[in-house]
């Protein structure tokens, strides 16, 4: 399970919506441990803008299951004419450390194409148990 926010905040999103969404867990796992069993469930907060320093710590180290994403509107990049602006993702220990939910087995690595001119072009991929995990979206050049 996954308990998610969406931020389109201007500024850089600080700690107290880290906290806000640790809360909103722990109520959470509140009200499911009174019904049923327990059901491992990871935080997610998706923002247009970026963390904060003090959030990313904040976020890091929680010992809740915790996932942060930047994805900057796709107008930013549009404006910029800077396509390769994809923002950032953090995970902390308790989602994909070694005793985390996850295990260790989850990565997220840069991949290049061994067939390109320009070796600093790529793009991220996510992997898990050493394989990596398909897209569902079609390939593509979306900017026009």
């Amino acid at each position: 399970r996954v308990l998610a926010q969406c931020k389109a905040e201007r500024k850089k999103l600080g700690p107290n919506y880290v906290r806000e969404m640790e809360g909103v867990l722990h109520r959470h796992i509140f009200s499911i441990n009174k019904t049923s069993e327990a059901v491992q469930t990871v935080a997610l907060v998706i923002s247009e803008s970026s963390f904060t320093k003090a959030a990313v710590l904040r976020a890091l180290s929680s010992p809740m299951p915790f996932l942060l994403i930047h994805l900057p509107p796709a107008r930013d990049a549009l404006i910029s004419e800077d396509f390769s602006q994809i923002g950032s993702v953090i995970w902390n220990p308790a989602l994909s450390g070694e005793s985390g939910v996850l295990k260790g087995q989850f990565e997220l690595r840069w991949e290049r194409s061994l067939f390109r001119d320009d070796l600093n072009e790529g793009r991220p991929g996510l992997w898990w148990k050493g394989e990596r995990l398909h897209s569902w979206t079609p390939e593509g050049d979306f900017s026009g």
